[in-house]
């Protein structure tokens, strides 16, 4: 063989190596290290819609339905707030994922519709059996421009 030839050749069994690599690599971290953590896991399942409702007088309402799916200690889901206030009534819906570690739940959220501002945070515990998140909601209030705290008390709905 010649030196461009094998120069050639070298470049290119390089690539496809570590083209095979990377698929490797992908699989293990999308496939088998996801498989492992679900099949380990022993913990108590959260799965499913989590609701409160807070009245703070007769004109003040806000509903809070949390949608949880679990993988082993990985959640994602959503939680919506609807609010009805004396003037204004609106829903807000944030993008969430965190983790589930000794039945303590952290969720980071942030808004699914970018023309709203919103970011909030929830830390709890799992209570009563598994059927309460009992816990803080931290988010930012983007009308007053203030972060706020509230407690929650968050329900296993039967649905």
């Amino acid at each position: 063989m010649d030196i461009p030839t094998t120069i050639i050749l070298g470049i290119v069994s390089g690539i496809l190596t570590s083209a095979l690599l990377l698929l490797i690599i992908n699989i293990f971290k999308k496939i088998i290290i996801p498989w492992y953590q679900i099949t380990i896991y022993r913990g108590i399942d959260i799965n499913g819609v989590w609701k409160q409702e807070i009245q703070q007088n007769k004109d003040d309402k806000e509903n809070y339905t949390l949608s949880l799916k679990q993988k082993g200690h990985i959640l994602k889901g959503t939680l919506s707030i609807f609010q009805s206030h004396k003037e204004t009534v609106g829903e807000i819906v944030f993008e969430a994922n965190g983790e589930l570690l000794d039945g303590n739940v952290i969720l980071s959220m942030k808004t699914q519709d970018i023309r709203q501002q919103g970011m909030a945070t929830i830390l709890a515990k799992c209570t009563g059996g598994g059927v309460k998140l009992e816990g803080s909601l931290s988010f930012l209030n983007a009308y007053k421009d203030k972060i706020h705290a509230i407690p929650i008390s968050l329900q296993r709905s039967l649905q």
